[in-house]
């Protein structure tokens, strides 16, 4: 913290001297080249000029400040859309909150006035950030005064508040104290559409408790917490030390990929909405766990070879697509559903099936491949681990939702289940967004498939829904059929 206001003070001191030496030097080439009585009338008439100046900028500050106040008054009362948030529990909570609580995680708050400590701390939270960041230690030494100088400027204006920023801040602060006042309450993430999620405490232990009782994916462990950890911990690091004696890594990733202090991953799970009894989707938090780092190093490298021959990216890279689709009279639209995807892929075929794109992986990494092996297995096997409750769970089977690596393996164990049961003869539209397949075809070629599917593979199964009325909901799309052409909603 002595460094950021250090480095505050010298800026400001370097800026007042320059602009001091400025003046200085301009006063003294001016003074040699007047009389003293014409300096003396030049001063004059700069002051009645910069008084006039001062005037006229006044006059046009005010008028703008008069019609700002004229629109703020004119604003209306925010819109919210109460779509954003479910109330699972039997408490009946005000309609306001509940609407504030729909706006979101990612919702920034306006800010009211904030004090030199709060200030400070959010600068040190920063500098926190940065060095938990696998961030390289030059650029985090160039962002640190850049990012310290915008906080303070930032803090230091003199920001009134709208009346919609106040109204929003009011309902902050009310809905703050009626979370505090009810400790019983949770806000979960829902499992897709963004959606905040009302529920009671003990409704969501008992969801995971539930979950968690599966014996065939999870099992308790008797051992200290504290020793797994530490144990993985100088797995990673010893690791990191041998990729870098032989020359696989440099000395800047081997700082990145260092890891110290680190804790468990902890579990916790978002609610499926859509889905009935509202289960829970489990999440395993790696932050600053042993391969935290590392897992997020490997799906870097991963990432480079992603094939985009069934995944798309997002709803509005399908859109796009659908627009190149002619229907025949007998296709329909159906989706397919991956039941529990990421806990149904075996951790060692997700391992296998990235291994057999080697030949392509390699052009991206100096690691040599059992190497790599070794660290995929670290990341995967060893690191299946979680607290919950502050019980320690193994996961027996199956990838983690959570670390960084779960999503491409099990985007490539999908591919290549789908490349195994496609024939010649492929659907007129096969598109993957993770778990979820669109696939446009006659019905029935598309039952003959689903059924070839789901016999294919001893965990991995699928559910279907089919169109109904000429209209499927897929991803946040509603899919509307139009004689050949396909429109969303």
């Amino acid at each position: 913290m002595k460094d950021f206001l250090n480095l505050e003070i010298t800026i400001c001191i370097h800026k007042n001297k320059k602009l001091q030496e400025e003046i200085s030097n301009f006063q003294e080439d001016i003074k040699k080249l007047l009389t003293k009585h014409d300096y003396e009338e030049l001063q004059n008439i700069l002051i009645e000029f910069s008084n006039k100046n001062k005037t006229k900028i006044m006059k046009k500050l005010e008028h703008k400040v008069s019609k700002q106040q004229e629109s703020i008054h004119k604003t209306q009362q925010l819109q919210f859309n109460n779509e954003y948030c479910i109330n699972l529990s039997n408490i009946n909570i005000p309609n306001d909150i509940q609407e504030f609580i729909g706006l979101g995680k990612n919702f920034a708050i306006p800010f009211t006035q904030i004090n030199d400590n709060d200030m400070l701390n959010m600068i040190i939270d920063t500098d926190l950030l940065l060095k938990s960041n696998i961030t390289p230690f030059q650029t985090k030494d160039q962002l640190k005064p850049l990012i310290t100088y915008d906080f303070i400027n930032y803090f230091k204006r003199n920001k009134k508040m709208t009346p919609d920023e106040k109204y929003i801040n009011h309902l902050y602060q009310k809905t703050k104290k009626y979370l505090k006042e009810h400790p019983e309450i949770y806000i979960i993430n829902s499992d897709k559409g963004q959606k905040s999620v009302i529920i009671h405490k003990n409704d969501y232990e008992k969801k995971m408790t539930e979950h968690l009782k599966d014996e065939n994916t999870y099992i308790p462990l008797m051992n200290s917490k504290l020793d797994i950890n530490i144990i993985l911990e100088k797995k990673v690091n010893d690791a990191i030390e041998e990729l870098f004696d032989t020359n696989q890594i440099d000395e800047k990733d081997k700082q990145n990929l260092s890891i110290s202090d680190s804790i468990p991953p902890r579990i916790y799970g978002s609610i499926k909405t859509h889905k009935t009894n509202h289960p829970i989707r489990p999440i395993v938090s790696t932050i600053n766990c042993p391969t935290y780092k590392l897992s997020k190093f490997l799906n870097n490298i991963l990432t480079n070879i992603y094939s985009d021959k069934y995944n798309i990216k997002n709803s509005f890279e399908l859109k796009n697509q659908l627009k190149n689709i002619k229907l025949n009279q007998d296709d329909i639209l159906t989706s397919f559903d991956v039941v529990a995807l990421y806990t149904n892929v075996s951790q060692d075929e997700a391992i296998q099936s990235v291994m057999k794109r080697w030949n392509k992986i390699k052009i991206y990494t100096k690691i040599r491949k059992n190497h790599f092996q070794k660290l995929l297995e670290l990341c995967v096997k060893e690191s299946s681990y979680f607290l919950y409750n502050n019980i320690m769970y193994r996961q027996k089977y199956g990838l983690a939702m959570g670390n960084s690596l779960s999503g491409t393996l099990a985007t490539f164990v999908l591919d290549d289940l789908l490349d195994n049961n496609l024939d010649s003869n492929k659907p007129k539209l096969l598109k993957k967004y993770i778990d979820d397949l669109l696939i446009i075809d006659p019905e029935s070629k598309i039952e003959t498939l689903f059924s070839k599917l789901n016999s294919s593979h001893n965990t991995i199964k699928f559910t279907i829904e089919k169109e109904i009325d000429g209209k499927l909901p897929f991803l946040d799309l509603l899919l509307i059929r139009q004689k050949n052409d396909i429109t969303t909603d």
